[in-house]
């Protein structure tokens, strides 16, 4: 890490093997760093998995156009999850002010003999990671952009992912140039964001139309990694709804 300080690291403790890096082990301009085992998800199995686990207990997916929640106050739900992401910005009785998206650009490449999970962020929105999945594939990032939604990729983007990975991961990718590896795809996607400064994520509850809803969106760069702790919230509140406690 090129910025904050070892104190920001909130996991330490918390997760196995964890340990600062030493000053010979840290890469040139890095204030620190740290090592530790951790959990790899592969997007397009777990999504699929996670439908498979859905459909078998009776969830029905259904694909509608909706302009706002109140649109959905007949289906004949108890509680309404508002998981819409960055559709927050523009339903109709949502429109919140303070979710952007932030477009990350990243790229795939198919090499097995990498195996590790690297990231390094810096000043001046500086972020590199690369990150090897389960199917022998590795995900490069990224460039980010507030308030863009662009849909194509950048070939002069791909260009300085691949240059970064290589500045910092020599000994495994030994190249700068993407046409010395076996490029798969380029991944252009947007993260619904609520900035710190905004309140961060939006986990809360409230009767809207007289429609009991549970909002969980604007988690940033954090959809896998914070999912299962905000279904948690979200169960709590589910609660909250269906037995609320009596006040004294």
């Amino acid at each position: 890490m090129d910025i904050g300080s070892p104190d920001d690291v909130w996991y330490q403790g918390k997760v196995p093997d964890f340990r600062f890096l030493s000053k010979e082990e840290l890469p040139p301009g890095a204030k620190y760093g740290m090592k530790y085992k951790t959990l790899v998800t592969t997007p397009q199995v777990f999504v699929a998995w996670m439908r498979q686990r859905l459909e078998a207990r009776g969830i029905k997916f259904v694909r509608a156009n909706v302009l706002a929640l109140g649109d959905l106050k007949d289906l004949g739900h108890d509680i309404l999850i508002n998981a819409s992401g960055l559709g927050s910005a523009t339903l109709n009785d949502i429109r919140d002010p303070h979710l952007i998206p932030y477009r990350n650009q990243s790229l795939v490449i198919r090499d097995s003999n990498y195996q590790g999970l690297y990231i390094r962020r810096g000043p001046d929105g500086y972020y590199s990671t690369a990150v090897a999945r389960q199917d022998g594939n590795v995900y490069m990032g990224g460039l980010l952009t507030a308030n863009s939604t662009d849909i194509a990729a950048s070939e002069e983007t791909r260009n300085r992912i691949i240059a970064r990975v290589h500045k910092n991961l020599p000994q495994y990718f030994p190249s700068p140039k993407i046409e010395d590896y076996d490029f798969i795809f380029d991944h252009v996607g947007y993260w619904p964001s609520r900035l710190t400064e905004n309140g961060g994520n939006r986990v809360e509850k409230e009767v809207l139309d007289g429609q009991r809803v549970i909002h969980a969106y604007g988690q940033f760069a954090g959809g896998y990694v914070n999912g299962y702790g905000i279904a948690l919230k979200v169960r709590r509140l589910v609660e909250e709804f269906l037995y609320p406690l009596a006040r004294l």
